[in-house]
Formats: C-alpha cells, structure tokens, sequence
C-alpha cells in the first residue's frame, strides 16, 4: 500500500475512488471539504475500502448507501 502525507478535500478524491471501484461515488455538499488521507490498497474489498474511509473522519453519523447509479455517501 501506498500512503501519502497530507491530507485532501473528500471533493478531490472522489474521481479516483469512484474510478478504482468502478462506480462513481457521490457525497452530500456538507462532507465536500472532509480532510482524507489518501491511500492506495490493493486487493481490498469495496466495502472495506468505504469502511475504512469514513472511520478516518474527523465527523461521526456517516454512511454510504449503494444505489444503482452510484455510491452515495450521507449523514445515516
């Protein structure tokens, strides 16, 4: 794996999520600027990777639903 060493707006890495799990993944205006350390895994299950991005935050009460356009990513 692969860690960086500074932490991005959410809002700039979703393209490379969404890319790397082959649905776009789409978050609610409020969670735009939610600082995440970015990270490559390989070999890791969506919902481990989606598990692991949001226990990160800074911010609790949030969850992602599978939808079958896209991922959302919201307040549970």
């Amino acid at each position: 794996f692969v860690f960086y060493p500074e932490t991005i707006p959410l809002a700039d890495a979703l393209a490379a999520l969404g890319e790397q799990a082959g649905v776009p993944i789409v978050v609610t205006p409020d969670l735009q600027d939610v600082p995440v350390n970015p990270c490559v895994f390989r070999n890791l299950p969506l919902r481990s990777a989606l598990d692991l991005l949001l226990r990160q935050w800074p911010v609790t009460g949030y969850g992602y639903e599978v939808l079958s356009e896209h991922i959302l990513v919201r307040a549970r």
